[in-house]
C-alpha cells in the first residue's frame, strides 16, 4: 500500500469503534463498543448509524453473512439481524464473555470467548450448540478463532494456547 486515507465516524457521546467487516470493496460494517452499528456502501467514504437504538453495551466483533444477515458478538451475548442491521435480536446468552467470530459460509461459524468456552452454529447463527473443549490443560480465554472448513478450525488465547479443533 502506497497510502493510507483517514476518514471518520461521527458517534455518540464518547463510544469506540470495535470491529470492522467488509462484505465486498464497497459495502462494509463497523460495531461500536456501546453497540452500535454503521454502515457504508461506497467505500468507507461515508458512514450511516443503521440501529437507532444500541444492540447492547460491551459491543466485540460483527460479521455479515450477506447483505441482509448479519451476527454481531456483544459482551456475553449474540445478536443477529436478518433487514441489513436495522433490528437485531439476541440468539444466545452465555455465562461468560464472549470475543471472536468466524463463518465459512452463510451457514457455519464458531463463536469462541473466555472459560475456554466455543459456539457452533450451522444455520447461519440461528442457533448456537457449544462443544465440548478439552480443559486438561487448563481453561483458556480465547481471543481469536478461525474455521477453515466444517471439520477444522483453530482458536488461540492467554497463556500462548492454541486450540485444533476438528
Amino acid at each position: 500500500w502506497e497510502t493510507w486515507s483517514p476518514n471518520s465516524v461521527s458517534l455518540l457521546g464518547s463510544d469506540q469503534l470495535r470491529d470492522i467487516y467488509f462484505l465486498s470493496g464497497t459495502t462494509g460494517y463497523l460495531i461500536s463498543r456501546d453497540g452500535y452499528v454503521y454502515k457504508t456502501s461506497d467505500s468507507g467514504l461515508s458512514w450511516a448509524q443503521l440501529n437507532s437504538s444500541s444492540i447492547g453495551a460491551g459491543g466485540q466483533t460483527l460479521v455479515f453473512l450477506n447483505e441482509n444477515n448479519g451476527i454481531a458478538v456483544m459482551n456475553k451475548s449474540i445478536f443477529r439481524t436478518d433487514d441489513g442491521g436495522e433490528n437485531w435480536t439476541q440468539v444466545f446468552e452465555s455465562t461468560h464473555e464472549l470475543k471472536a467470530i468466524s463463518f465459512l459460509d452463510e451457514n457455519i461459524g464458531v463463536v469462541c470467548g473466555s472459560y475456554s468456552q466455543v459456539l457452533r452454529t450451522s444455520d447461519g447463527g440461528i442457533t448456537w450448540v457449544a462443544d465440548i473443549v478439552d480443559q486438561t490443560n487448563g481453561i483458556v480465554s480465547f481471543e481469536a478463532i478461525q474455521l477453515l472448513s466444517p471439520d477444522l478450525g483453530y482458536a488461540s488465547g492467554h497463556a500462548g494456547k492454541i486450540l485444533k479443533f476438528h
